[in-house]
């Protein structure tokens, strides 16, 4: 059973959702699922997700937006615990057991927010 529930909500930017996919697929410190939702991609989106296993799609027939997709792919979720990540996001080795240990040691957590990195190395988020 997974330990965490990742739900990528996807429109386009198929170059982003591959780095995404490969950082999660480095991911082993922690039982993971990806479930990723699809509104409806024009791009190379579609080619991508159709070599991507071990994941489950859900693809919808238009875009619905954030909050709908997002809805819909944590109620496909089966992970104890939820983590919602747009797809222009990289997992830093470490991170998700690192919050994993921090939501499960701690009763008064009960939501963790990552540090954000910008490319360029500058700190736009120190996680919360």
């Amino acid at each position: 059973a997974p330990k965490v529930s990742i739900v990528l909500v996807l429109w386009n930017q198929a170059p982003l959702t591959l780095a995404c996919l490969r950082s999660l697929a480095a991911e082993h410190a922690v039982p993971i699922e990806v479930v990723i939702v699809d509104n409806a991609s024009t791009d190379r989106t579609e080619e991508l997700l159709a070599r991507v296993s071990g994941a489950r799609v859900l693809r919808n027939a238009d875009n619905k937006g954030f909050l709908l997709a997002v809805n819909q792919g944590v109620a496909a979720a089966r992970g104890e615990h939820v983590l919602l990540l747009n797809n222009d996001a990289i997992i830093r080795e470490g991170g998700l057991a690192a919050a994993v240990e921090l939501l499960e040691g701690d009763a008064t957590v009960g939501a963790v927010g990552a540090r954000v990195i910008l490319p360029d190395g500058q700190l736009q988020e120190a996680g919360s």
